[in-house]
């Protein structure tokens, strides 16, 4: 599955030959971490009301922000 010169279906952690192979597996996990904290930040501060209402989903939003990287991997 071959896309943007790299091949999608491989994983970070996958046999890449040369070490400057892996660099662009990592550069997507680290910028699905990024845009990940960057939706959080931007559906909390929307509206705040709605987000201090819940006490379960705020503690869901917490965890999920430190877990889904490992999702990517």
């Amino acid at each position: 599955m071959p896309a943007f010169g790299i091949n999608l279906a491989l994983k970070p952690f996958s046999h890449h030959g040369a070490w400057y192979n892996y660099v662009p597996y990592f550069a997507l996990v680290a910028i699905a971490v990024v845009l990940q904290f960057i939706q959080m930040r931007q559906m909390q501060s929307r509206n705040p009301q709605a987000a201090a209402a819940n006490p379960q989903m705020q503690t869901m939003q917490k965890v999920m922000r430190f877990s889904l990287h490992t999702f990517t991997f």
